[in-house]
């Protein structure tokens, strides 16, 4: 007789979910693909192809009672209100709807944050441009409540800035709603966790660069893992990952927190209820810490045993390409270097670099020590 197999459905099937939609996939999963768009990559590798936006609750839930699945998941951050209602509905494993909720609404968190008192940056929900007239603390950040890729995300230094930028970042906005926040200076990190079963584990700490910000913009430029921090630092990160994650009751749920420190305080920047983005959980961890996250959220969806365990201790980064690095970064690629484990490159475009989107490419590199990924990461950008 054949073996049954666990029927796992999946939420997008476009670059970010390939990965997980293969893991699923290598770890013996039938795999139900969703998403809106018939061409997307993800597609190829499914079991069952379901061309259905991901927003479609209604027919999702459906397609879940008709395959009778085991387990429902996403790597993107809109979904995970679908998947939390339907993982609710059928008695599966996943996040709460309130918790998807807050997440995916950068208003409702703060608010959250600001009810728990943990430390929080002032700001105002905005519908029209005449609601900024309250606004008396510069420099500030505008962002959409319920965007990604730093879309509509802008540094503006005065009111005239201000009311410049808003209809472009409302524009972003499906709910036609953004929020200005009190803009906080310092170093900026990512950390990913998993909890299950009311547990939360650090996984691992990202340190971050960004490019832009002289222009008023926030691109992430590199990642890397571990980063270089303090010990308080690392406390710190971690207790307020912890106290934030309590704060929204999230449960069987990954995630994503972006965090600055700054005169000794812990702020957060935003918090997506699943994996890192840019390579980070699906790449970066795994070369860094040998945990596979891809493999342990699946494992998790379908209430199995996760692996948290760090295997090894290496370094590793993301460095991505831009028109400013592009020839150097030509050059490493060219050179086939051992320690370059993969990596994309785009045709050069004179470009202003104002959300992820614009970038050009990556290269992603893994070292034994330190100072060996430093060299590698000023080769690509030509600062020997």
């Amino acid at each position: 007789m054949p073996i049954s197999k666990k029927k796992l459905m999946i939420l997008g099937a476009g670059e970010i979910q390939v990965p997980v939609i293969i893991k699923a996939k290598d770890e013996g999963f039938f795999v139900i693909v969703v998403d809106f768009d018939e061409s997307a990559p993800g597609f190829k590798y499914a079991d069952i192809k379901l061309v259905i936006s991901t927003h479609d609750e209604k027919k999702i839930f459906e397609q879940a009672v008709k395959n009778n699945i085991d387990g429902i998941l996403t790597t993107s951050d809109f979904p995970v209100r679908v998947v939390a209602s339907i993982a609710e509905k059928l008695g599966l494993k996943a996040l709460s709807r309130e918790s998807a909720n807050i997440c995916t609404n950068k208003f409702l968190l703060r608010q959250k944050l600001k009810y728990s008192n943990l430390n929080c940056p002032k700001y105002i929900l905005a519908k029209t441009i005449n609601d900024l007239s309250v606004i008396d603390f510069f420099p500030a950040i505008i962002k959409p409540i319920d965007s990604s890729a730093s879309r509509g995300v802008k540094k503006v230094n005065s009111k005239e800035e201000l009311k410049k930028e808003f209809e472009i970042s409302l524009s972003y906005s499906n709910a036609k709603k953004i929020i200005i926040e009190e803009f906080i200076e310092g170093k900026e990190f990512s950390v990913e966790s998993l909890t299950y079963n009311g547990e939360t584990d650090i996984i691992a700490i990202t340190e971050k660069n960004k490019i832009g910000e002289d222009k008023g913009y926030f691109v992430e430029y590199s990642h890397k893992i571990p980063a270089n921090i303090t010990k308080h630092e690392s406390k710190l990160i971690k207790q307020t990952t912890i106290d934030i994650i309590k704060a929204i009751n999230l449960n069987n749920s990954s995630s994503h927190t972006e965090i600055i420190i700054s005169n000794d305080k812990a702020y957060l920047v935003e918090i997506g209820a699943r994996l890192g983005g840019d390579f980070i959980a699906s790449d970066l961890v795994y070369l860094s810490k040998g945990v596979d996250m891809l493999k342990n959220i699946i494992k998790m969806s379908v209430n199995e045993e996760i692996d948290i365990k760090t295997k090894y201790h290496k370094y590793s980064a993301i460095q991505f390409i831009t028109q400013d690095n592009y020839l150097s970064a030509k050059n490493f690629i060219d050179t086939k270097n051992k320690q370059m484990i993969k990596f994309d490159i785009k045709p050069y475009k004179n470009i202003s670099i104002k959300n992820s989107l614009d970038r050009l490419g990556y290269i992603i590199l893994q070292t034994l020590k330190n100072n060996e990924l430093e060299d590698l990461l000023n080769k690509i950008n030509n600062e020997n």
